[in-house]
């Protein structure tokens, strides 16, 4: 590639970085999401994270995956060390992940045109189009302005930087083996272990690998330590990872029962998804594009809507032409590959809710660049002009569609007073955006409002016991008795726990009648509503949070047996080493010392037992020790 040329793609690739970061700009003023304050709202435990401690205990101490996601904790960092924080930085640092990340993205798919044959400048060429369309696509829009989500954004980012090792490895097998083996085993060490501890979707990155393996690089030979490599390292895992997702899928079907869906029906609609996924990023139109998808259509049967087994019959051909026209057609079996390995986790039969743009992040990749390759082999047989304007139009016109409803979108996410009022407007059969809706108003102190979308759309959803709390709370706030007493909830015989935090909004009820906000209603009322709440099927770290939850009520209503036995009962579902703390605490506050240090052995038993991913307690349980036995003294 002569230089001129090369200054040319670099330059045509600032161009691209600085239109996408003048798209994405309106949208750093937005405000937290969702799950952002749950996620963040750590960062002001302890007083802020000004020390070790708090340190380990905010990067190792979060819930939202097995493993913790410590990498994609830290980088929260970055932004802020306390509570609350400036959201614009957040989103600011998440737009420019953002940009890195397609710049790792061109790389990537420079590589893999290299390595089908093609010339380095004709590859530059076709890889900068491929950021482009990736770059400006809106459906990575509530992946980059929902601060939480840069979770996906590093795995992703890690993930690109080991497949580029593992794509650089494959190329220089059959030259020079040592120095390949070098590039594969830093592929999986350190980037894929940072993906991984980004977001788990990183273990998907084997199976990626596995696809650009029988695809891309279909006649590479394997010799020497490379062939043990490739048994040990990508093959082994990737069979032990199937076994272990058809695991958790056989035994993890009793946790579809707090989903308004089984998992046959979850299976079902995804069929229907997916295609939605693809259309929405090749026909970027209207303002569907959001967090909001809870009032998507179920698939209930094959012919429940009809278009289920037309779906369904769609994918069983696809992946059949995937598997036959791998030899011959090894971009259109990357394509199809790549796009459904990557929603292997997420979009099969796990528990999981059915719709998030965020799931195509990186599975969208490869479609893109199976588009652009096919793209660039229509140009080449076509001579005239004429025709050629015919296959760049599309390209063209979808870059340009593209940019206007990014742009249009992420000013919208910007602007929070219409954000809410949007998503509302526009989603009026999701309990999710009506209830975010209500939230914001009655954070903005416009709470007669608040109680009025409420109403409406509990009047929709009769049995939705998060509605029926939040309505109590509206109701509360607003000096007005509740149409629907807590005790009347308790009483409830068709309850539904789908939709909404209902932990959260126990807690906030609690809060209310602590600070003497309600006419109506006491603490002595909310033992058999979370009695009842109990007995409604959820999450098991959801329903272990209730009982300690439960305990606070007993310590309000002056009952520290009834506090200690609930907190028990949340240890033996989540045996955490804070629940032991907080039963010693409240041992020693009513002057049972002994008692206190007991709990403490428990809590020094569930330190060592916990994982290596969580923060020792120890010096904190030495010095709560140490207090109560001078205390005895």
């Amino acid at each position: 590639m002569n230089n001129r040329y090369n200054m040319l793609i670099l330059t045509a690739l600032a161009a691209l970085l600085l239109l996408t970061g003048s798209v994405y700009w309106p949208g750093i003023t937005g405000p937290l999401l969702l799950d952002d304050v749950v996620n963040l709202s750590t960062l002001g435990n302890g007083g802020g994270v000004n020390n070790w401690q708090n340190l380990l205990q905010f990067a190792l101490g979060n819930e939202s995956g097995p493993l913790g996601r410590p990498v994609a904790m830290l980088s929260f960092l970055i932004d802020a060390q306390y509570w609350p924080p400036v959201v614009a930085s957040f989103k600011y640092t998440n737009v420019m992940l953002h940009l890195v990340t397609g710049l790792l993205f061109c790389w990537t798919a420079i590589l893999i045109f290299r390595a089908m044959g093609l010339a380095q400048d004709r590859a530059a060429l076709l890889g900068l189009l491929c950021a482009a369309l990736w770059l400006l696509s809106p459906l990575n829009l509530s992946t980059t302005l929902y601060v939480v989500q840069r979770m996906t954004q590093l795995m992703t980012l890690f993930g690109l930087l080991a497949l580029i090792f593992f794509i650089k490895g494959m190329a220089c097998l059959q030259r020079d083996g040592h120095r390949a083996l070098c590039f594969l085993c830093v592929s999986l060490f350190p980037f894929a272990l940072l993906a991984l501890l980004s977001k788990e979707n990183g273990a998907l990155l084997l199976v990626l690998m596995l696809v650009l393996r029988v695809t891309v690089f279909k006649e590479a030979t394997f010799t020497g330590l490379a062939k043990y490599w490739e048994r040990l390292a990508l093959f082994l895992p990737c069979a032990l990872m199937l076994v272990f997702l058809l695991y958790r899928i056989i035994t993890g079907l009793d946790a579809f029962a707090y989903r308004p869906f089984t998992a046959w029906e979850r299976l079902l609609t995804e069929s229907r998804i997916l295609f939605d996924y693809l259309f929405k990023f090749l026909v970027p139109v209207g303002r569907d594009y959001g967090l909001f998808h809870d009032d998507y259509g179920l698939s209930t049967g094959l012919l429940s809507p009809a278009v289920t087994i037309v779906a369904i019959t769609a994918w069983a051909g696809i992946i059949y032409c995937g598997f036959k026209l791998r030899a011959r057609e090894p971009m259109l079996a990357l394509a199809i590959f790549w796009f459904l390995g990557m929603h292997l986790i997420e979009s099969t039969m796990l528990p999981l809710e059915l719709y998030f743009e965020h799931r195509n992040y990186m599975a969208i990749m490869g479609p893109i660049i199976a588009f652009i390759w096919y793209g660039a082999r229509c140009w080449d047989r076509l001579h005239t002009a004429g025709q050629r304007v015919m296959v760049a139009l599309p390209v063209v016109a979808l870059l340009i569609g593209t940019s206007v409803v990014t742009y249009s979108e992420a000013a919208l996410w910007g602007d929070t007073d219409r954000l809410f009022e949007h998503w509302a407007e526009s989603k009026p059969e999701s309990v999710r955006a009506q209830s975010s809706y209500a939230d914001y108003l009655a954070a903005t102190g416009r709470s007669l409002e608040a109680l009025a979308v409420i109403e409406t759309v509990r009047a929709q959803n009769p049995d939705d016991l998060a509605l029926m709390l939040q309505s109590w709370s509206a109701h509360c706030v607003v000096g007005l008795t509740p149409q629907i007493g807590l005790s009347e909830i308790a009483r409830q015989r068709e309850l539904s726990y789908y939709q909404g935090n209902g932990n959260l909004l126990v807690r906030r009820i609690i809060e209310n009648i602590q600070l003497a906000k309600c006419n109506s209603g006491d603490i002595t009322e909310l033992p058999p509503l979370i009695e009842r709440m109990l007995e409604l099927p959820q999450r098991t770290y959801w329903r272990a949070n209730l009982y300690r939850l439960y305990s606070e009520v007993y310590v309000a209503l002056g009952d520290l047996n009834g506090a200690l036995i609930q907190l028990s009962n949340a240890f033996d579902i989540e045996p955490v080493v804070d629940i032991p703390i907080r039963q010693a605490t409240l041992t020693a506050s009513a002057g049972n010392y002994s008692d206190a240090l007991i709990f403490l052995d428990r809590a020094r038993a569930a330190d060592a037992a916990s994982g290596g991913f969580t923060p020792s307690r120890r010096e904190q349980i030495q010095q709560l020790e140490s207090e109560f036995r001078s205390l005895m003294q």
